[in-house]
């Protein structure tokens, strides 16, 4: 359950004091089992008022036990007097001793492997997982990536082809919207108002706060913050690329990725026709170049050979005499 800090700190608060609902409890006791954090938290939490209060808690008691605690409380008004009138000093003990022990207990946050910001212009990038992105003006994203997944932060509107090629799954946080994939192609838009996922190809997870859908190819969801739902919507118009798809940024980019993005933009065949390429890497920038300048570049570069042959671009490896 996420509780923001002022209700976790005033749900110790009474707790302690004996002063929580049974559903008070209850919801504490949840909070504390939901994550091993909550409960150091709150036995340090503990440690404190029993330096202040001088008595140690006890464990949530069984729902009939209840009646017998309110019959107690009442036969000791005097007790509850003084916790009210040390309420104010204790409060502000278990507070500034909640917030340092729980900022204490956080791990390091985590670093972004890359930022990205389209200020004035629209932005075509290549992520390190060699995941492709597309991004309106006024658009930023934040890359990170772990042995378990690949996530991405972003604010405005970007579209991404997403390559399975790693195996990992790849999230993208999107304001209220999570949306997890393992390779497609899907255009997110997260504005104050207006959230919206739509998918050109293979499927998607959307999460809300309170729901959840699949979408496939042709399928749209928007999240309304008002009602917080999630609504679908069926045979949607296909996104249009938000820029320029003859922009490119390949950084240690392997050569058959390089070629198959190129395939795509340019609508052409290229082939490696000698396996030995394949682990060949560079790093190089593009823009609006021809597709022959390109290949110019990839073949110096790599120190390899092309030729066109009927509709395609043929690579080799470079004879020697």
């Amino acid at each position: 359950m996420e509780l923001a800090d002022e209700e976790i700190n005033q749900l110790i608060t009474s707790f302690l004091s004996g002063e929580a609902s049974p559903g008070e409890a209850m919801i504490l006791e949840d909070w504390k089992r939901a994550r091993r954090e909550n409960q150091e938290l709150f036995d340090k939490i503990s440690l404190v008022w029993h330096e202040i209060d001088g008595r140690v808690y006890d464990p949530l008691p069984e729902p009939a036990a209840w009646e017998k605690i309110t019959t107690v409380r009442k036969q000791q008004k005097f007790r509850r007097h003084l916790l009210v009138r040390s309420a104010a000093a204790i409060t502000m003990v278990i507070t500034c001793g909640y917030f340092v022990l729980r900022y204490s207990l956080r791990p390091p946050e985590e670093q972004p492997q890359l930022n990205l910001y389209s200020i004035s212009n629209p932005l075509r990038d290549t992520l390190p997982d060699q995941s492709v992105v597309e991004m309106e003006t006024g658009s930023s994203l934040q890359y990170y990536a772990t042995q378990n997944r690949r996530r991405v932060v972003m604010k405005g509107r970007s579209m991404f082809h997403v390559t399975g090629a790693s195996k990992l799954p790849f999230e993208v946080d999107a304001g209220a919207l999570k949306i997890k994939v393992l390779g497609t192609v899907f255009q997110v838009v997260n504005e104050k108002n207006d959230q919206r996922v739509s998918v050109s190809c293979g499927r998607v997870l959307v999460i809300s706060p309170y729901d959840s859908l699949v979408l496939k190819a042709g399928q749209s969801a928007t999240y309304s913050p008002a009602t917080e739902k999630l609504q679908l919507h069926e045979n949607i118009k296909q996104p249009n690329y938000t820029v320029s798809p003859r922009h490119f940024h390949f950084v240690n980019s392997s050569l058959t990725v390089i070629c198959r993005q190129l395939a795509d933009a340019y609508d052409a065949s290229i082939i490696l026709a000698d396996s030995s390429l394949q682990p060949l890497t560079m790093s190089a920038d593009f823009r609006n170049e021809s597709l022959d300048n390109i290949m110019n570049v990839i073949a110096a570069t790599l120190s390899i050979q092309y030729h066109h042959s009927n509709d395609s671009i043929i690579l080799n490896a470079k004879r020697t005499n």
